[in-house]
């Protein structure tokens, strides 16, 4: 990366992406009940073998559904975290590097 295209990544990444208000709510989103279920509905899918979850799914349809509802409301989620990971790591990095530039 030249020193110029540094700078111009400088400049668009340096002013805050997000406020402390913000931080403070999608810590509370984080750590609610809701998304404790939605997580442990996650956790018991890739935990029992499709022969159980084929179970669940003819012998009680409306559990199943409810399961596959929380299990994409959670990867919705997990896709904003993966997207704030992914952001934390170039402005560490980008802060890093220009550091030491």
């Amino acid at each position: 990366m030249t020193d110029t295209e540094l700078d111009a990544l400088w400049a668009k990444m340096s002013p805050p992406q997000i406020d402390d208000k913000t931080i403070e709510e999608l810590e509370t989103s984080a750590s609610t009940q809701e998304r404790g279920q939605q997580r442990r509905i996650c956790l018991v899918a890739v935990g029992r073998g499709l022969t159980e979850l084929e179970k669940v799914s003819t012998e009680d349809p409306e559990l199943y559904g409810e399961m596959c509802e929380l299990a994409e409301v959670y990867l919705e989620h997990a896709k904003g975290l993966a997207a704030m990971a992914e952001s934390a790591v170039m402005r560490l990095t980008l802060a890093d590097l220009r550091g030491r530039g």
